[in-house]
């Protein structure tokens, strides 16, 4: 029973290192990618369509890592792929919301 739960430990842990690695990418690709836009000042669904463009070859390797990584641990790949879509619909989000905030002026200070 041990030899069994080391052998699938093992076998998984690939899988969630190369995910792991594709959603650093995908990460540093959107970030790459915004600090390129911020003196454009588009508004969000102008630099989210510019955004899934940029990054598609990192996109597509995160979704396939992840839905590889989700089938390994038994998901269905048809839920495999919507857990997929969803991540990295919620790093698309983020970017967009950091990168809307990166050009709003602060708050001037009361005093």
């Amino acid at each position: 029973m041990i030899v069994l739960l080391l052998a699938a430990g093992m076998a998984g842990a690939p899988l969630d290192a190369s995910m792991a690695q594709a959603r650093r990418e995908y990460g540093a690709c959107l970030s790459r990618f915004m600090k390129t836009q911020e003196t454009k000042k588009l508004d969000a669904a102008a630099y989210k369509a510019a955004a899934l463009t940029a990054c598609t070859a990192q996109s597509d390797a995160f979704r396939q890592a992840w839905i590889a990584f989700d089938v390994s641990m038994k998901t269905k790949p048809s839920e495999a792929a919507e857990d997929a879509a969803s991540q990295i619909q919620e790093y698309l989000d983020n970017s967009t919301e950091n990168y809307e905030q990166s050009f709003v002026p602060a708050p001037a200070p009361h005093g």
